[in-house]
């Protein structure tokens, strides 16, 4: 988890990130990425 988090804490990395785990995955996780899109 620890990884992928890595990941999305990249900017440029999280909608590849998004795309890579899939849509399903986002709408789970959308809290991780929205936190990721805030500190870019």
């Amino acid at each position: 988890m620890n990884v992928f988090l890595r990941i999305t804490i990249s900017s440029p990395l999280c909608i590849i990130t998004a795309v890579d785990f899939g849509l399903s995955t986002w709408l789970i996780h959308q809290d991780i990425f929205l936190s990721c899109f805030l500190c870019s």
